[in-house]
């Protein structure tokens, strides 16, 4: 008499299950959030740490015209988005209006901090 031994059936299935509690159809995706490309964080350089839609124009637009090969490309086309994006156009227009108000030394709007000038005409830092 010979014991065949027996092994329980598996079955393997690549399907995602239900979230629990939901009527979740087949032919709808879930919903995905992702941050706002102005939101993202630049992982590198001066600005690492930074959002993108706050680093001056200047910077974007070099990380749009150098960074075009390799992993930096990537971050060349988010800087693209983030020059094409209508908030961020509006910070252009005040970057230039800035510039043509206050010259090209003052910081106030692209930088972290800005220069002031006071009522003896002397040049104050402030932050």
């Amino acid at each position: 008499m010979a014991l065949t031994p027996t092994f329980p059936n598996f079955t393997c299935s690549f399907k995602p299950n239900k979230p629990l509690g939901t009527n979740w159809p087949h032919n709808k995706p879930l919903k995905t959030t992702t941050t706002p490309i102005t939101d993202r964080l630049i992982d590198f350089g001066k600005y690492k740490g930074k959002m993108l839609g706050t680093l001056p124009s200047t910077y974007l637009k070099w990380i749009s015209k150098n960074l075009r090969a390799g992993y930096y490309e990537h971050w060349a086309m988010l800087a693209d988005q983030v020059l094409q994006d209508p908030v961020y156009k509006d910070r252009l227009e005040w970057e230039f209006a800035d510039t043509v108000l206050n010259g090209n030394n003052n910081r106030s709007i692209s930088g972290s901090s800005y220069l002031s000038r006071n009522d003896d005409g002397d040049v104050d830092d402030a932050v």
